[in-house]
């Protein structure tokens, strides 16, 4: 069972998709990667702490929440990411110390909407 985590932080990277083999089948798989932030108490205010804050890596699996993130995302974009927390640790042999990453399997994906200028809607599509 994994940690239910909301994180939000700007996109290091565009997104990428790639296929993967799942039981034998192919499935595409989208990826982002972000810089998650890290907030402090300090009196009745929250502040980022730079110093905590580190990147995290974001699977999109559900194949329409993946297309849409192709679409719309791009490098240095806020997002909030909300899915299952994974820490994967391990040693690092060459200098002894211990290792870890961080990852979410994303539920959902939105942008962060305090640094949007512009939002153009299309009328939708109507399948004949």
């Amino acid at each position: 069972m994994a940690i239910s985590a909301e994180i939000k932080g700007n996109l290091l990277q565009d997104p990428e998709q790639r296929l993967v083999q799942v039981k034998g089948e192919g499935r595409k798989i989208t990826e982002l990667r972000v810089w998650a932030d890290v907030y402090k108490k300090e009196g009745d205010s929250l502040i980022q702490d730079e110093d905590k804050s580190e990147p995290v890596n974001v699977t999109i699996w559900q194949e329409h929440l993946g297309e849409d993130a192709m679409r719309l995302l791009s490098k240095g974009m806020r997002v909030v990411v909300k899915g299952a927390l994974h820490i994967q640790t391990w040693q690092d042999k060459e200098n002894q110390s211990n290792k870890y990453q961080v990852h979410v399997e994303a539920e959902s994906v939105s942008l962060a909407l305090n640094r949007v200028e512009e939002i153009k809607m299309r009328q939708k599509e109507v399948n004949a």
